[in-house]
This record gives structure tokens, sequence and C-alpha cells, in this order.
């Protein structure tokens, strides 16, 4: 049996209407989740460069000379919010203990961007 509180569903229903936003300027990329409790990012990169940065909160600014040292090249990212919304009371099935267990609601956005000589390339399409 389920029980979630009225509270939390008005939190939920609340908190939907937040979105992840990525801004792009030539020192740092924020992104910001009004309300959230992390943020997770992946950047992907030239020569197999792989990094996740974790941040507590609903900010999150990476400095383009913590990406791969600023080397000059083409980027992709994945970053994800998670917001904790409420809990709820779960019996234990499938060999998992009865307790209380976070609902939380995640967001994500995804996007590309280049460097060149550790500054963020700003196009039109990042603006």
């Amino acid at each position: 049996m389920r029980i979630i509180s009225l509270l939390s569903l008005i939190a939920f229903a609340a908190s939907s209407a937040n979105a992840l936003q990525p801004q792009i300027s030539e020192t740092e990329i924020i992104f910001s989740d009004a309300g959230s409790n992390s943020i997770v990012v992946s950047v992907s990169g030239p020569q197999g460069f792989i990094k996740k940065y974790e941040f507590s909160g609903s900010y999150a600014s990476i400095h383009a000379n913590e990406i791969n040292n600023g080397q000059t090249g083409s980027y992709n990212f994945n970053a994800l919010s998670v917001t904790k919304v409420g809990e709820e009371y779960a019996e234990g099935t499938d060999g998992r203990s009865s307790g209380i267990r976070n609902i939380v609601e995640s967001d994500s956005a995804t996007g590309h961007f280049a460097l060149n000589n550790g500054v963020f390339v700003i196009t039109a399409e990042a603006e």
C-alpha cells in the first residue's frame, strides 16, 4: 500500500513548472533548476574525454578551464537535476525492506558546445 500525502502532491505540481536551464557565456556554462536538490552534468569531448560534475542545490557552474583543461574542441553535455518532492511508505516486496522512500522529480538537458583555447565559443544557437 502506498500513501502519498497531499502536501507531496502539491509540491510535485509546483515543481513541475521548473525546468533545467543551461546558459553559456565565454567563461562558464551554468545550469539552474529552481528548487532542485542536486544537478549532475556529464561532459564528453575530444580524445575520449569524459567527466561527471556533481553539485548540491539548484545551481551548477563549470568554468571553461575545468573542462579538459580548456582544450580546444567540440563537447557534448547531459545534465540531470533531481528534486525531492515528498516521501511515501512502501511495503517490502521482492526482498526489499518496508520503509520510507523518496519521491523525486527529474529534469534533463542535453546539448553541445565548443571550446577554443579555454574559452567557450558562443554561436547564435547558444545565445
